[in-house]
């Protein structure tokens, strides 16, 4: 009897102790989400920019401010598996865009940062920056940043890209008719840039790179892109080219789905390295070419 009620001592005592656990767990969770990041803007917000999804170890995204606080929130996480989490949290990381972040994965750390923010989804993370031209990257979330004062953050640079494939039956969604617009050599930014113009019908922009590299034979090239009302800036001295609305690392020979361009609106494209493009806007099968 005495061990019968010794187990029974135990159980309960474990019982209890997983119930305080439980509820440490849940305080301290609460805690958290108090102390990292805001519930909601502090005030309407007056400008906005959308960066896409710069994730830690890849393409940055880039904007410029004229100092103050900005606000910061990720989403469009991917939830439903059985490890997800209900909300993730979030880090973003900043630092000048003339100094290149340098992921330590060793240690899990990002090098030449000046800020960061932490955060839970649905959250957002507020940044005290000084003027200037940034970097960012962050956790894995689609990312925006708001500002209470009209000017405050301009000159995005987002990293959305689409989803790539090799394949134009793929790129265009099926059944397609696909026009291919031009194919050209491009340069550095030390050469004129090539202009085109997204079809008025056009449902998305494609853009695939081939022959790159001086041989034609590397595998991937930056691209930036921007629109013909504001040309492009190179600082030579900083490494910088201002005015694009878009930036991207390209594979060889895949297409790139362009959704943040607009139709009938006429754009500038520089790449890092030589190569040879196509330009292919996918139409609805009833439209004429």
């Amino acid at each position: 009897m005495k061990t019968n009620n010794k187990i029974k001592f135990v159980v309960k005592l474990l019982i209890v102790i997983f119930i305080l656990f439980v509820g440490l767990v849940f305080l301290v969770n609460k805690w958290l989400e108090g102390q990292n990041g805001i519930k909601s803007l502090p005030c309407k917000a007056a400008s906005a920019i959308e960066l896409g999804s710069p994730v830690v170890g890849g393409p940055t995204a880039e904007f410029t401010t004229s100092g103050g606080p900005i606000y910061v929130i990720s989403r469009r996480f991917k939830h439903g598996g059985i490890l997800t989490p209900n909300r993730y949290f979030e880090t973003i990381h900043v630092g000048f865009a003339n100094v290149p972040p340098i992921w330590r994965r060793q240690d899990g750390t990002v090098a030449n940062e000046v800020k960061k923010a932490s955060f839970y989804e649905g959250n957002y993370g507020k940044l005290d920056l000084e003027p200037g031209r940034y970097w960012l990257w962050s956790g894995g979330g689609d990312v925006a940043i708001y500002s209470c004062e009209a000017g405050v953050i301009s000159d995005p640079l987002p990293t959305n890209i689409g989803e790539p494939t090799s394949s134009a039956a793929i790129a265009c969604g099926g059944n397609y008719n696909a026009d291919t617009i031009k194919s050209s050599r491009l340069f550095t930014a030390n050469h004129p840039s090539t202009e085109f113009t997204v079809a008025e019908e056009s449902l998305r922009q494609r853009i695939a790179f081939r022959n790159i590299g001086s041989s034609g034979s590397e595998t991937s090239v930056d691209v930036y892109i921007g629109g013909m009302d504001k040309l492009p800036d190179w600082n030579d001295s900083q490494s910088i080219l201002s005015n694009a609305v878009s930036k991207f690392t390209a594979n060889k020979d895949v297409y790139y789905l362009k959704d943040l361009l607009t139709p009938g609106r006429s754009y500038w494209l520089w790449t890092s390295k030589d190569a040879d493009i196509e330009f292919m806007n996918c139409v609805p099968e009833n439209s004429s070419n």
